[in-house]
């Protein structure tokens, strides 16, 4: 078992034996894990089998199911040994649901405390913007982008991709412009809300 132990050494020879000399060693135990719970809301409401997987996997990066609950939330709880880890979010274990290159991260420190990204919203549909004649440019963009709908528009959300919001505003126009000046490069997701619903698109600010 693991833990401090002493053993005992002795010589035999033909003539008789040895004092008996003691050593001390140790067996380690496996590494302490705590329980980590990670949790996908899907604002599409349109995924039917979501996984997770990631170097917290076992073995890594293989796709564990996750458990869908009210409000197209889907959660799963793992029991992972201090790190850090990347992971990420798959369709039935096919469809890789981030973009390419962007694993989410997290650290569990020895006290079993979490930092970093174990939640995570799904975007809306980014051809919406498409379908529903709504255009924004530049994109990529460095300092301004321009919002621009054939309908109204009530509400303007920007989020990372960790799906912190990271601009918002209420509005009654049928465009309107953000300046991403302060913006980390990088993927974001646009959400336009007019009579019709909640649209979203994909912009790329690139400094």
């Amino acid at each position: 078992p693991a833990g401090t132990h002493t053993a005992g050494v002795q010589s035999v020879y033909s003539s008789g034996v040895s004092e008996i000399m003691t050593m001390d060693f140790v067996i380690e135990g496996a590494a302490e894990t705590f329980p980590v719970t990670f949790t996908v809301n899907d604002l599409s409401e349109t995924y039917q089998d979501i996984h997770i997987k990631g170097q917290m996997t076992d073995p890594e990066w293989e796709d564990v199911p996750m458990e869908e609950g009210p409000d197209y939330i889907w959660t799963v709880t793992l029991n992972v040994a201090p790190g850090t880890y990347e992971w990420g979010i798959t369709e039935s274990g096919d469809e890789w649901l981030l973009p390419e290159g962007d694993n989410l991260e997290f650290t569990l420190d020895a006290e079993g405390n979490v930092t970093g990204v174990v939640t995570y919203d799904l975007p809306l549909n980014v051809q919406d913007f498409m379908n529903n004649n709504i255009s924004m440019f530049p994109n990529p963009v460095k300092e301004v982008v321009t919002l621009r709908s054939d309908n109204v528009m009530s509400e303007i959300r920007v989020m990372d991709m960790s799906g912190r919001v990271v601009y918002s505003s209420n509005v009654v126009t049928e465009e309107h412009q953000i300046n991403v000046g302060s913006f980390e490069s990088g993927i974001y997701f646009v959400q336009i809300i007019t009579a019709d619903g909640i649209f979203t698109g994909k912009l790329q600010v690139q400094k």
